[in-house]
């Protein structure tokens, strides 16, 4: 078998068949650029199913959780059992592999994402905004932002002196 070309991948598809060499997934697979539906994959989950390269992103960050976005494929996610990445996903479930090797699905509403944590650059700039302060500073801000500073309410950031 020649090393397998993922860009000519099919988007839906998530797996190399490289017994019969076709781009599948569980529930068909791609012939001469048409989708064959097929019910039932022979051996799915053996090895003669190779994985499909999963990229890790998008990276779930807080403007996605304020809108309302769950774990999508190649999303970091926390159930009780630990941590994982999202190798598939579909409106009820997030199919994964465990630290044994075995793929596993669980429902979605178990599957919590991780945000990554904030800079310290964030969160000054979280917390500028927060006291009101847009995208920049007017002379008057200028000073009551030092004032804030220098009271320490401006996380990561420390106040060292007059100048």
């Amino acid at each position: 078998m020649s090393d397998i070309n993922w860009d000519d991948a099919p988007e839906d598809s998530t797996h190399w068949d490289s017994s019969s060499c076709v781009f599948c997934n569980v529930k068909g697979y791609w012939r001469e650029g048409d989708y064959i539906s097929f019910d039932d994959q022979w051996g799915w989950g053996s090895e003669r199913y190779i994985a499909k390269p999963v990229t890790l992103s998008p990276i779930y960050t807080q403007e996605l959780e304020d809108n309302g976005s769950i774990v999508e494929s190649g999303m970091l996610f926390a159930t009780e059992a630990g941590e994982y990445t999202a190798e598939y996903t579909n409106k009820k479930s997030i199919v994964f592999t465990d630290e044994d090797g075995f793929l596993i699905s669980i429902n979605r509403r178990y599957a919590k994402p991780i945000t990554p944590p904030k800079t310290d650059t964030e969160k000054a700039i979280s917390d500028f905004h927060c006291y009101g302060f847009g995208d920049g500073l007017t002379a008057k801000a200028s000073i009551l932002a030092l004032d804030l500073i220098k009271a320490g309410k401006v996380h990561g950031v420390t106040f060292t002196g007059e100048s």
